[in-house]
């Protein structure tokens, strides 16, 4: 890959500004890798945290999902070209970090998120990464993932706003992360910052969100995207209906609804949040007002581009031909910033501020601050200490189920090809096959 030398240069001038030793987090994600270097001792202040100097940030989009698209298998060879960006961009950087002396092994960290649990061959990609990089990612599973996400939460909520959150017993921090895979919302109350409440709705997920705008009809049957002539906002309401019965349906979290004289402060995380950075936007506040006019005036937009829903979806898979995302970004946003109205007023909640520290970030924070090893979070031995036998052979067996169903839709889609048939909706289904799985694999690992 032909890299321009401006990042290196930004961090040998990183490095020239740094005394002590350093740390870096690598975080590997569906279409993104991103980089963390800054010095291993946490600041604690609004004013170290936000100085010139404290952070570096890179990132690259080697797009490792879009590799899955056709089989949950990853190529592991020198060819493919997303491991072969990742590989270099981590590479990249450690061969400088190492070169300068700048650099323990011990503090090198890589997360590997939804992608890797995607992967039936996951541990052959972290032992090629390994081979090539001496680094070994630790994939996440998504209740550990939101942990790290409410950790950097945790840290840093206070800072940037205007009003200090009280320290009391009735208070609770609020995370809502809107994500590709699930909706994963955790807690915690700010004179306990050690308890932490974490669960996820892989209903409101965006991908299975995208998958029923496209798709869903009146009859609550699903219907082919590239036939759909329902027209747009009709379309919408269907999703809206949808997103209200999955909130309404989940459980989590009751006994926070139900105390009394308790203010709860929502954060939030994800794409479908209108920002611009994350050091500038953090703790921007954004109303319920103002979250339903950014979707209605997206959706105002649609129908007026685009009379029928199967028009659409047809500029979203000419475009993703061309690597755009334009409209795939404007339609994130859309059917995502409902999940957190719904998510808002099941809360009471008349607001919600932008979250701009999340995984990588709660990761530094939990190694070098809380002293945790990101290969054994604070729930993994509990996770396993008393398996139920019966339960665990049922998921197995589910498993099994659901890894023929991907089986045979990449089977499909590879017959589709042949015949020059539209994949679009056959590659929907089978990501919501990746995330049946992924669940299935959670609640095994949670057993």
């Amino acid at each position: 890959m032909d890299y321009n030398n401006a990042p290196i240069e930004k961090l040998r001038y990183f490095m020239s500004k740094q005394k002590g030793e350093l740390a870096v987090v690598f975080d590997i994600g569906t279409k993104a890798i991103r980089v963390l270097i800054t010095p291993v001792d946490v600041p604690t202040t609004a004013e170290e945290w936000f100085a010139h100097d404290t952070f570096f940030n890179q990132s690259e989009m080697p797009q490792l999902g879009e590799e899955l698209l056709n089989s949950d298998v990853l190529s592991v060879d020198n060819a493919n070209p997303a491991l072969k960006k990742i590989v270099n961009f981590i590479n990249l950087y450690l061969n400088e970090l190492r070169k300068a002396n700048r650099i323990k092994e011990e503090n090198i960290s890589a997360i590997g998120t939804a992608v890797f649990r995607w992967m039936k061959n996951k541990d052959e990609v972290v032992n090629y990464i390994k081979e090539k990089t001496k680094v070994t990612v630790n994939i996440l599973l998504k209740k550990d993932e939101a942990l790290l996400s409410l950790i950097g939460v945790q840290h840093t909520y206070d800072f940037k706003r205007v009003e200090t959150v009280p320290t009391t017993k009735k208070e609770a921090i609020l995370l809502i992360d809107q994500g590709g895979g699930s909706t994963e919302i955790s807690y915690f109350m700010t004179d306990n910052t050690q308890e932490t409440f974490v669960d996820s709705i892989d209903a409101l997920g965006t991908v299975v969100l995208q998958n029923h705008f496209f798709t869903l009809e009146d009859s609550g049957r699903q219907a082919s995207a590239s036939a759909n002539t329902t027209p747009i906002p009709q379309q919408f309401a269907h999703l809206l209906a949808y997103i209200k019965e999955k909130t309404d349906e989940w459980q989590g979290f009751d006994a926070l609804k139900k105390q009394k004289d308790l203010t709860i402060h929502a954060y939030g995380m994800g794409s479908a949040l209108p920002t611009d950075s994350n050091f500038r936007s953090h703790n921007a506040a954004f109303t319920l007002e103002d979250i339903a006019d950014i979707y209605k005036g997206k959706l105002t937009k649609a129908a007026r581009d685009f009379k029928e829903t199967r028009q659409l979806y047809e500029a979203v898979v000419e475009e993703a031909q061309q690597d755009k995302r334009r409209y795939r970004e404007e339609l994130s946003a859309m059917y995502g910033l409902p999940v957190y109205e719904n998510l808002l007023n099941r809360f009471g909640i008349k607001d919600i501020r932008f979250a701009g520290f999340g995984l990588r970030y709660g990761a530094f924070v939990a190694k070098y601050h809380l002293g945790l090893d990101l290969f054994a979070l604070p729930d993994a031995a509990k996770r396993h200490a008393n398996p139920d036998f019966k339960a665990h052979e049922e998921l197995k067996e589910a498993l099994e189920q659901v890894n023929k169903k991907v089986d045979s839709l990449a089977q499909r889609i590879d017959e589709a090809r042949a015949l020059e048939k539209d994949t679009g909706q056959l590659k929907m289904s089978l990501m919501d096959a990746w995330d049946e799985r992924d669940a299935i694999e959670e609640k095994m690992a949670n057993r």
